[in-house]
């Protein structure tokens, strides 16, 4: 009975030696998930120092004094005073008119259609003489 002791607990030691020294080949759900968590903390450290440099770059743009240099239509560039966002011009406002009302309507007097039926069968405005008074039309 005594040998038979020896040798089950010998067997027992080497199952325990052989559970030690096996070697893992595969990453456990834990040690997934605790990868996952370290990474995404990582890239929201990064992200939080991009949003500062960010923050650093839109700050300094805003005590910088507005641009005053300015492309003309021909390519042609000029330096003008800077206005501030409220101020408009005359000059601004009847460009801003006209260009609008030219893109609402077309050359023909009708109303820009908006859908397939209004394409085919155009509407003529209600007041075509008092809106077309003073266009010279060949």
């Amino acid at each position: 009975m005594a040998v038979s002791k020896g040798i089950s607990n010998d067997s027992i030691n080497q199952k325990r030696l052989r559970f030690l020294n096996r070697q893992q080949t595969k990453f456990s759900t834990g040690d997934a998930l605790a990868l996952f968590a370290v990474g995404t903390f990582g890239l929201h450290i990064l992200t939080f120092f991009v949003l500062l440099m960010l923050y650093g770059s839109y700050s300094s743009l805003s005590k910088k004094a507005p641009p005053s240099l300015v492309q003309l239509e021909t390519g042609k560039s000029i330096t003008v005073a800077p206005l501030g966002s409220l101020e408009r011009t005359s000059q601004v406002v009847t460009r801003f008119v006209t260009d609008t009302m030219t893109l609402m309507m077309n050359w023909s007097g009708t109303l820009t259609p908006t859908t397939v039926e209004e394409a085919n069968n155009p509407r003529v405005r209600a007041s075509q003489s008092g809106l077309t008074q003073g266009i010279r039309r060949i």
